[in-house]
């Protein structure tokens, strides 16, 4: 029997999920391994994503292999990003960010995030 690194749960043997530094994840904690980011590009616009690995998602952006939106756009910096959640979750942060004018964009993220 394993335990969860997040919130200690009794983890079976079969169920147990791995994590890349070796800990061990339950299924529920799985399902909130998602956040919402926002990213400056280099030109100033500001771009607002969703992922399971920010460090993958934005060295994605800056090799142009990432939205279409930053491809000539990089390189990007992390802006803001929101608590991990569940992916529907992060995904209608997402949207809610995105129908927010620029200069309100971060402080929305921050305060829209609580109600998930």
């Amino acid at each position: 029997m394993y335990h969860c690194d997040e919130c200690c749960k009794a983890v079976p043997y079969n169920d147990r999920i791995f994590t890349d530094t070796g800990g061990v994840l339950c299924n529920d904690c799985l399902r909130k391994q998602w956040l919402c980011y926002i990213l400056r590009c280099s030109d100033g616009s500001l771009y607002t994503g969703v992922t399971n690995n920010l460090s993958a998602r934005i060295e994605a952006h800056n090799n142009g292999t990432g939205a279409k939106y930053t491809r000539g756009r990089g390189p990007v910096e992390l802006v803001a990003k929101s608590r991990m959640m569940s992916r529907n979750d992060a995904q209608v942060l997402e949207m809610l960010v995105k129908k927010t004018p620029a200069e309100g964009k971060v402080a929305a993220l921050f305060k829209l995030e609580k109600e998930f």
